[in-house]
C-alpha cells in the first residue's frame, strides 16, 4: 500500500516534529527517515487483460451461418438480353437525320435568317429580290458574314473581288481601329461624336455658342476649376470608342464608316432598300467610290455593278448619284 500524504503527518506528529504541516510528501518522507520506495508497493497483476477475456469458442467466419448460394445463383434468371427486349431500329440516326448543307465553320457565325444573302452574280438573269437600282444603274446584293463586323466584311470584299474569311474581316477592322487616335475622335463627324458623348456623361448644359464652335477643347477650356476633369472623362470616353470600334461584336456606326472613309482614301455610299441612298461620307473626286447594302440599319452588304465591277470613279459616280445632288459637289 501506498502512505499517503495524511499518514506522514499523522506520523510526525506523533513522533513529536513541528513545522510539518506545510511540507510536501518528499520532505515529510526526509524528515522521517522513509525512503520513497518503501512508500510504494508493487501491484501484482493477477491476469493480463488477454487472460482476462474470456476464450472465444470459435472464429467470427465459424459463427457466421453458411451462405447456400451466392448472389448470382439467387437473382432470378433472365430469360433476354436487353438488346433482344428493344424493338429493333429499322434505319440508323444518321439517315434520319435531313442532309448537312453547311460546314463546321458556318454552322457556328451568328446570322438571322434575312442576313443569309445570296453570293453575288453578274449575270443579268439574277433575282429580282438581289438587283438594286440606284440612278438607273443595276446592282447585284452580295453576301457579307453577319458578326457585328459586316461592314469591314463587305469593303475587303469590294476591295479584293473576293468574299474573305471571318479573321480577315476581323484584322482589317483592327487595323483600322488601331489607327484611330484622340485628336481623330475630336474631329470626327465634325466634332459631334466627342461633344455629345462629354454631354451625355457628365450632364453639362453649353450655350448655343459654345456648341456651335464644335471644338471639344474649347469648351473644356470655358469651365475654369474643371478643365482637368472634363479632359480626362473626355480620353476615357475616347479608350471606350475605340475599344468599341475594335470590338467584333458591337456594329459599325455612321462615325467609324466616316473614318473608314477617310483612313482607306475611299468615298462610301449606304443604299436602303428600293435603291434609295440613305447616307454618304464627304465625297472627294479624287477617291473611288463603292457602295453598301444596308438593311434596317443593323447589317451590311456589298453592291457589285452588272458587269461586276466594285470601285466606280467620279464621273461614273455623279451619274449614278444624279437623284441625290446633296452628296455631290457639281
Amino acid at each position: 500500500m501506498r502512505i499517503t500524504v495524511a499518514e506522514l503527518k499523522k506520523m510526525a506528529r506523533s513522533k513529536g516534529f513541528k513545522g510539518y504541516s506545510n511540507l510536501r510528501k518528499a520532505d515529510l518522507l526526509d524528515m522521517l527517515n522513509i525512503s520513497p520506495e518503501a512508500s510504494k508497493t508493487k501491484r501484482t497483476r493477477t491476469r493480463s487483460r488477454k487472460e482476462r477475456r474470456p476464450k472465444r469458442t470459435r472464429s467470427r467466419k465459424e459463427r457466421r451461418p453458411k451462405r447456400t448460394r451466392s448472389r448470382k445463383e439467387r437473382r432470378p434468371k433472365r430469360t433476354r438480353s436487353r438488346k433482344e427486349t428493344r424493338p429493333k431500329r429499322t434505319r440508323s440516326r444518321k439517315e434520319t437525320r435531313p442532309k448537312r448543307t453547311r460546314s463546321r465553320k458556318e454552322r457556328h457565325i451568328r446570322t438571322r435568317k434575312e442576313y443569309r444573302t445570296p453570293s453575288p452574280s453578274p449575270s443579268p438573269h439574277s433575282s429580282p429580290r438581289d438587283v438594286i437600282i440606284i440612278g438607273g444603274y443595276k446592282f447585284v446584293k452580295g453576301s457579307a458574314i453577319g458578326d457585328g463586323s459586316c461592314m469591314f466584311h463587305s469593303i475587303i470584299q469590294l476591295l479584293k473581288h473576293k468574299k474573305p474569311t471571318r479573321k480577315e474581316g476581323i484584322e482589317f477592322r483592327r487595323l483600322i481601329a488601331d489607327s484611330f487616335t484622340y485628336e481623330e475622335y475630336i474631329h470626327i463627324g465634325d466634332g459631334i461624336k466627342a461633344i455629345t458623348d462629354l454631354i451625355g456623361m457628365t450632364g453639362i448644359d453649353l450655350t448655343e455658342s459654345q456648341f456651335g464652335s464644335m471644338n471639344i477643347l474649347k469648351i473644356i477650356q470655358e469651365f475654369p476649376g474643371k478643365e482637368k476633369v472634363l479632359r480626362e472623362i473626355s480620353e476615357k470616353l475616347y479608350r471606350r470608342y475605340k475599344n468599341e470600334f475594335r470590338s467584333t461584336h458591337v456594329n459599325a456606326d455612321e462615325f467609324m464608316l466616316a473614318y473608314t472613309s477617310k483612313f482607306l482614301k475611299l468615298n462610301i455610299v449606304v443604299v436602303g432598300s428600293n435603291g434609295t441612298v440613305t447616307s454618304g461620307t464627304n465625297m472627294v473626286k479624287s477617291y473611288p467610290t463603292i457602295f453598301l447594302y444596308n438593311y434596317m440599319y443593323s447589317h451590311y452588304d456589298p453592291l457589285i455593278g452588272m458587269n461586276g465591277q466594285t470601285l466606280f470613279d467620279w464621273n461614273q459616280t455623279r451619274d449614278i448619284l444624279i437623284d441625290n445632288t446633296y452628296l455631290i459637289n457639281f
